[in-house]
């Protein structure tokens, strides 16, 4: 029975007041949309209207295209011939024109927007695409250059021959999840490449799980994590390692977070007790979700990479396909002893 040890705060909850506020409202924003278990209808009902709403905002400050009805509203005033003063006022605001400019543009964006409306649907249409394709573009390239930087911050992605004891600082055998915690992601690497492949019977039963705060895409992926992948906020896996079968462990959806909850048991996984990593050329305690069947699409491209440090002690790499595989892996921890026996899981998503 999992008991209040799993009830911590939310990975986000010590996050700056903005990032913290805006994962929230995201967090919210999921979660009564995925109760019915379709992922199409929380794209449907919370992507869209987000990037909607985005676009309309961008449309104040996206370049105006060039077009008649715009022009109509481009200031133009003629300069006076013999204006003796011209030249000396020139000079007197030449620093005030950077602003003067950037307010007189953002002016004629507004207008450029409000005159649309008065040109009918084709018109209005034309600056939301418009503005969405600017939104659109934004967001994936942001995501682009945060997995990349993901990625640069796990290097050097090699086997530097150090010792568990020499990177966490204290003895492997004595090391808990907070000593992997305060590694930063090249450090959890390093470490990862020297820890060994789980044994069998290790990893039978219930283990608490927590995603660790590393790369600078952690509240994405805690999101994802807690909100999009399962009924409500991840709290570990569960094995057995005879029949090669797994499942995750979440928090009821109606009891909420931070409090003493049921436990649901979805989201299944083949578990393979020794498979050649992706990572390095050692090998790892794999979890394939793949192989499950029925995690979708999205879901269905998962998978766990699982080391051992001690007998309490287990560290994971996972990562989907979709979102760059390998390359953009996301850090978490199995900690022991087991708080449970393995059970049947509630349903196979």
């Amino acid at each position: 029975m999992i008991e209040h040890v799993f009830a911590d705060p939310p990975p986000y909850s010590k996050m700056p007041h903005t990032s913290a506020t805006l994962c929230n409202i995201l967090s919210h924003t999921f979660q009564p949309r995925l109760k019915q278990g379709s992922m199409k209808r929380a794209f449907v009902l919370t992507v869209v209207p987000l990037v909607s709403s985005a676009s309309l905002a961008a449309a104040f400050v996206c370049p105006a295209p060039a077009t008649a009805t715009s022009a109509a509203f481009t200031p133009n005033r003629p300069r006076l011939a013999g204006d003796a003063s011209s030249s000396s006022a020139s000079a007197t605001i030449a620093p005030l024109r950077p602003a003067r400019d950037l307010h007189r543009q953002q002016r004629q964006r507004g207008r450029h927007l409000v005159a649309s409306l008065g040109g009918g649907v084709p018109e209005v249409a034309a600056v939301v695409i418009s503005s969405t394709s600017y939104v659109v573009s934004w967001l994936v390239g942001t995501l682009v250059a945060a997995s990349i930087a993901n990625f640069l911050q796990g290097r050097p992605y090699s086997d530097l021959g150090l010792t568990p004891d020499k990177i966490l600082g204290v003895p492997a055998e004595e090391a808990t999840a907070d000593h992997v915690a305060r590694l930063g992601k090249a450090g959890f690497m390093q470490l990862f490449y020297a820890s060994q492949c789980p044994v069998t019977g290790d990893l039978d039963g219930e283990y608490r799980a927590r995603t660790l705060n590393m790369g600078v895409l952690h509240p994405i992926t805690a999101i994802i994590t807690h909100r999009i992948w399962g009924p409500g906020r991840w709290l570990g896996k569960g094995i057995r390692t005879g029949s090669r079968e797994g499942y995750n462990l979440f928090a009821s959806e109606s009891k909420g977070i931070g409090l003493p909850s049921d436990t649901q048991r979805e989201r299944c996984f083949r578990f393979s007790q020794s498979s050649d990593s992706v990572f390095d050329r050692g090998v790892s305690s794999e979890l394939d979700y793949a192989r499950a069947g029925k995690n979708g699409p999205l879901f269905g491209g998962m998978r766990d990479e699982v080391r051992k440090v001690n007998d309490k002690l287990f560290i994971g790499l996972g990562y989907i396909q979709a979102f760059g595989g390998k390359y953009n892996s996301a850090p978490f921890v199995m900690e022991g002893p087991p708080v449970g026996e393995f059970s049947s899981p509630d349903k196979s998503l």
